[in-house]
């Protein structure tokens, strides 16, 4: 009689092809150190620039960067080997919230910090409580100039880009009294937004407010094809500390020679094209119950790609956007047409803020932070041109993503923090990541249409 042939040979045999096939390693570097987070990650030729801020003496893929906290640019490769990184410590506090490529190779940052920030192009010491900086960098990391703009209160850079001569379109929001090369600038309301202009060497050549009796403020910048630029952040609405609006207050918000008037008491999300000498071509608030603030833009075909978050049901009478008792955030992905009308509102579900936007082929992956029962989770997802997001979290633990670049073969860079997990120790953490597939866009699924 033929013996059967043992298990186990036959496996070896027969089934091992059915295994499911190991996921290829992917790199991944952990920043530890108090209070790390990695907020930014731009693609270069030679791998990876990522701007960090971080509270006191830290380690970036395994290697001493700082003995103190403050603001952390460095350069990987694609294996994430450190290849430079550049540090400036701080005597309070940084926060860092964008970074661009630009002529050459070179970089800018930009940011907010308190107290006294050392650089190598000297020290400087905010006036208020914070000012907001924007700084360039050369390619291997050496600081070229840094530039402080601020005054009483907390004043801060958000967004950045760069044109292809080396000028350098600023977007930020300030408290109070505000000065730019010595010109002296007030709030009308609790804060105001500004688009500022750089020359290659950083001096200010032109600014734009943005402001009304309210919270006003910027967030991103992004290029037109005409010259001009759109810019995104958040309208009018409650004052600082959940202080209402009086009834009888103008709650008109003036954007250059443009005159606005959103309505509600709620600061609204808000997208405003610019032609290249400040004229405004449209100006579109998103309508939201409560709260709402754009954090990202990107062209989307014809139009414009929008993320951040808003509050979908309105908060109890007498109660601030933010404050204690207000409902929670949802994340948004907004798509505009070309002349600003808004075409799409899309919440993907228990998401609770979209950071970053990425365009792929066929539509975008978006990054941000989604809640998991009790937990506040890193989300990476995806949109295509005609369809709804979906998404993935990344970790089974705390965290947040924050920012998203082109990856190597296929993947994408993600960055952000996390309290341990990623793949990494807990500390801000940066990674190459699978991008989620691309939505079936036969099945658009909930979303909600606005406008006319």
């Amino acid at each position: 009689m033929r013996r059967s042939i043992p298990l186990w040979i036959a496996c070896g045999l027969l089934a091992c092809s059915a295994r499911p096939p190991t996921e290829r390693p992917r790199p991944r570097v952990a920043l530890s150190g108090p209070d790390a987070a990695l907020r930014v990650v731009r693609t270069t030729p030679a791998g990876p620039i990522v701007a960090a801020q971080v509270g006191g003496p830290a380690h970036l893929a395994g290697q001493a960067v700082t003995r103190a906290g403050g603001l952390v640019v460095a350069a990987l490769d694609d294996a994430l080997a450190l290849r430079w990184a550049t540090t400036w410590a701080a005597t309070e506090w940084t926060d860092v919230s964008d970074l661009a490529v630009g002529p050459g190779g070179d970089l800018w940052v930009c940011g907010a910090f308190g107290g006294r920030l050392a650089t190598p192009a000297g020290l400087v010491a905010a006036d208020g409580s914070g000012d907001a900086f924007v700084a360039r960098l050369g390619p291997d990391g050496a600081t070229r100039w840094l530039r402080t703009f601020g005054g009483e209160g907390f004043d801060r850079a958000a967004g950045l880009m760069i044109d292809a001569d080396g000028t350098a379109r600023v977007v930020g929001a300030f408290y109070g009294r505000f000065t730019v090369d010595e010109v002296a600038f007030a709030s009308a309301g609790a804060s105001d937004g500004a688009l500022w202009t750089l020359d290659p060497e950083g001096r200010a050549v032109a600014v734009v407010r943005l402001g009304g009796a309210g919270e006003d403020g910027l967030r991103d910048v992004v290029r037109r094809a005409d010259g001009g630029v759109v810019v995104v952040g958040q309208l009018g609405g409650a004052t600082d500390a959940g202080r209402w609006l009086p009834p009888d207050v103008d709650r008109s918000v003036h954007l250059g020679a443009a005159v606005l008037t959103p309505p509600g008491r709620q600061p609204l999300a808000f997208a405003a094209a610019l032609a290249p000498d400040g004229a405004v071509r449209w100006a579109t608030p998103v309508p939201s119950p409560g709260f709402g603030i754009l954090k990202r833009a990107l062209p989307w075909g014809a139009g414009w790609l929008v993320v951040g978050s808003l509050q979908p049901v309105a908060p109890p009478e007498g109660v601030h956007g933010l404050a204690d008792g207000a409902p929670p955030l949802e994340g948004v992905v907004v798509t505009l047409g070309a002349d600003g009308a808004v075409e799409a509102v899309h919440r993907p579900a228990g998401v609770a803020s979209v950071h970053a936007a990425l365009a792929v082929d066929g539509g975008a992956v978006l990054v941000g932070h989604a809640t998991r029962g009790d937990l506040i989770v890193p989300w990476l997802g995806r949109i295509g041109r005609d369809g709804a997001p979906d998404g993935r979290t990344l970790c089974p633990s705390t965290g947040y993503g924050y920012g998203v670049a082109p990856g190597p073969d296929g993947d994408v860079w993600v960055v952000g923090l996390t309290e341990g997990g990623c793949g990494v120790e807990a500390g801000g953490f940066l990674g190459a990541f699978p991008p989620p597939p691309p939505p079936d866009l036969r099945a658009a699924g909930p979303r909600a249409r606005v406008g006319p």
